[in-house]
């Protein structure tokens, strides 16, 4: 591989990474409609919030797709809805957890919380996705959150370009850890040294041509990732990068030949279970 390393960054010197919230009790702070409407809690205190994978079926996430709402109490409350909801919390004992009970006071996470447009999942399978969004979100534990340096010419859209390309399945693979022969665990400390082309390097040309195949490859249905080594966007996508890379056709190749190997065994592995 050709690199020249002057033109590559970890990616956390041109972006914040962070992990989503840990509740400590999701029924109390993710509460369900039920719960929303017997304490007719405001809107203005729930937010919708990236919680689980499993109703995120492409890159791109919207406010449609996120089901789970998280209750952003202000530590000074004042609404006698949400005096409510604590006196509710107190009463079956929320605030006695291990988690909770470090919180002072310990009903409001405002403090622990951050909104991004950039997703990671902590845990993967079969598919390779970096979440992306078009409006800021909270999210949970098991998602860490990417938000660019002001600094730099990084943003969210052209970070999620990059993370969604097949050359970071592979790295992704080799960096993470497999988790009961069923899936591949990123700690957030490996991501963040991930190695991405320096974005204020990157030409102008070549954004643009990120940013137009990430927007063909965003809005449409992920599959296993060898399975989309034919999909037109995928390959659209994958080839700016690999340009970028300055990778030979030989070494495209490996790259694919490497991330069905490595992704087939997750998949036979799972199966043997």
């Amino acid at each position: 591989m050709n690199q020249n390393q002057d033109k590559f960054v970890t990616l956390d010197s041109v972006a914040d990474l962070f992990f989503g919230c840990k509740t400590g009790k999701n029924s109390y702070f993710y509460p369900s409609d039920d719960l929303i409407a017997e304490y007719d809690l405001p809107d203005e205190y729930l937010h919708p919030t990236v919680k689980t994978p499993r109703s995120l079926d492409r890159p791109l996430v919207t406010e449609d797709d996120l089901s789970t709402q998280m209750l952003l109490i202000p530590e000074d409350p004042g609404h006698p809805a949400l005096n409510q909801y604590i006196k509710y919390g107190e009463e079956e004992g929320v605030q006695n957890g291990s988690t909770v009970s470090s919180r002072d006071p310990w009903y409001s996470l405002t403090s622990e919380v951050k909104q991004a447009r950039v997703f990671w999942q902590m845990t993967h399978y079969t598919e390779h996705i970096a979440y992306y969004s078009e409006e800021p979100h909270y999210l949970d534990a098991r998602f860490y959150g990417i938000i660019p340096d002001e600094n730099s010419d990084a943003d969210s859209e052209l970070i999620a370009a990059i993370l969604n390309a097949t050359y970071y399945a592979l790295v992704k693979i080799i960096s993470g850890r497999e988790m009961s022969g069923r899936s591949v665990d990123t700690k957030v400390y490996e991501v963040a040294k991930y190695l991405i082309p320096d974005p204020d390097e990157i030409s102008t040309e070549n954004k643009q041509r990120l940013r137009d195949a990430f927007d063909e490859l965003k809005d449409r249905d992920s599959e296993a990732i060898f399975d989309e080594f034919d999909d037109p966007a995928r390959q659209k996508l994958d080839s700016v990068l690999f340009d970028i890379l300055d990778l030979s056709e030989e070494e495209r190749e490996e790259v694919y030949d490497g991330v069905e190997r490595l992704t087939r065994q997750v998949r036979e592995r799972d199966k043997q279970r």
